[in-house]
Parts: structure tokens; C-alpha cells; sequence
């Protein structure tokens, strides 16, 4: 029987980086609780192919971080560029035409929809608690590190969760953000660290930081002094 591991974080936080590298590095499909084309994924968790050695189900519930029995990659991004990069998904991909400001206030106050109907919004600081302080196994792999050096930090998360697999290619072509921008620009958007910096208006900054500081400094990111 395939083990599970959830591979887990805040939307727009490098879930799907994450899942196309196992992809390519080991050649397993990655699942999902929620509904998704199979194309080069695998689709939803219970079409999942049980012959692989470890079922990897893409999540970003908070919910999910108290089901202790099964292992979890939780993945945290800087909390301003995950704001920005969901806020221009929800337009493009979601259809959403308030202004991208707007949908960066909301996402910032933990205003905006969740895409889980066990609950009801997304906040960042709630969401990376919740799944950094689980007692269940839990690797934690910050964003800025994973686009980095991806072909030797994921062996050594796998390992470290102990789930018995070995990458199968590691040549250094296969990180090609500008080939996954290209397959789907939804998704890989921009994939740079401090986008927030050139997006985000200096007062929704300001905000965040008073809402969210804390579990910032806790995840070791830095606030950035901005004149309003």
C-alpha cells in the first residue's frame, strides 16, 4: 500500500514547483484534495496510481495539518510575495477583476475565500502555525531556498522524512523557470524572491507586517522600513 505525504503550504507558496520537481526527479505523480487537470499532475487524491511507493497529495487547508498520521512538506514563502502572486492568480486564473490592490488587502487581513469548503478564508500567520507547530512529521522548506537549490534540497527533505525514495534525474537543466512560466503562466507567475517589493503599496506593507510580524521574524524574513 502507497504511503501518503501531503505536500502542504499558503497558496501561491511553491506547492506546485514543489510537485513538478518530484515529477521530474523521481517521475511520481502528485495528487490533490481538490479537483484538477490530470494532464501532467495526476488530478484529484482518490485517482491516485497506488503502485507508487509514496502518494504525494498537494494541500492548502489548515484543516489537513491535524490529520497527525500522515508525514507533511509544508512549504512557507515570505508572507508579502505569497500575498501579491495569490492576488494577480485570483484575477487571472479566478476571473476576479477587483483591482489587484484590493485582492492584496483582503488576502493581507485574512479576508480572502478559501478554496476549501472546510473553511472559510485564508491568513497566513493561522495557516503557517498550524502546520510548523503540528506534532506530526514535518519538514519545513522555505520557498526561497526550494527555487534556489532544488536538486539538493528535495533529496534531503525526502530523507529526512524518511520515505525510502531516490531520485531518478538530477541533471541541472531540469529547473527551467522560463520553460514553466511558458507551460502555464498562471501558475509560474514571476518566481522571484521580493516581488512584493516592486508590487505591494507601501501602506498594504505596512499592514501586514503589524497583522503578521511576529510569525514573520519567527520564519526568520525581515521587515522592510517603508515611508508612507
Amino acid at each position: 500500500m502507497s504511503q501518503h505525504c501531503y505536500i502542504a503550504s499558503f497558496p501561491r507558496s511553491g506547492n506546485t514547483f514543489f510537485r513538478h520537481m518530484m515529477r521530474e526527479m523521481y517521475g511520481l505523480k502528485t495528487y490533490s484534495i481538490y479537483d484538477e487537470p490530470d494532464a501532467f499532475y495526476g488530478g484529484r487524491m482518490d485517482r491516485a496510481d497506488k503502485s507508487q511507493p509514496v502518494t504525494f497529495i498537494k494541500t492548502h487547508s489548515v484543516v489537513k495539518a491535524f490529520n497527525l498520521g500522515i508525514p507533511a512538506v509544508y512549504i512557507v514563502r515570505d508572507g508579502r510575495d505569497a500575498a501579491v502572486s495569490l492576488a494577480h492568480y485570483h484575477r487571472t486564473a479566478k476571473g476576479d477583476e477587483r483591482p489587484v490592490e484590493e485582492l492584496m488587502k483582503m488576502i493581507v487581513e485574512g479576508r480572502m475565500p478559501a478554496y476549501d469548503e472546510t473553511e472559510y478564508w485564508f491568513d497566513w500567520t493561522k495557516h503557517v502555525r498550524a502546520w510548523t507547530r503540528r506534532v506530526g512529521p514535518t519538514a519545513l522548506v522555505k520557498f526561497e531556498d526550494l527555487i534556489e537549490r532544488p536538486l539538493t534540497l528535495i533529496p534531503k527533505v525526502i530523507e529526512a522524512l524518511g520515505l525510502g525514495i531516490e531520485p531518478t534525474n538530477v541533471r541541472a537543466d531540469l529547473f527551467d523557470f522560463d520553460a514553466m512560466h511558458e507551460m502555464d503562466p498562471n501558475i509560474f507567475r514571476r518566481g522571484v524572491v521580493g516581488s512584493y517589493k516592486d508590487e505591494m503599496p507601501e501602506d498594504i506593507q505596512e499592514t501586514f507586517w503589524e497583522i503578521h510580524g511576529d510569525m514573520m521574524t519567527e520564519m526568520g524574513y525581515e521587515r522592510e522600513e517603508v515611508c508612507v
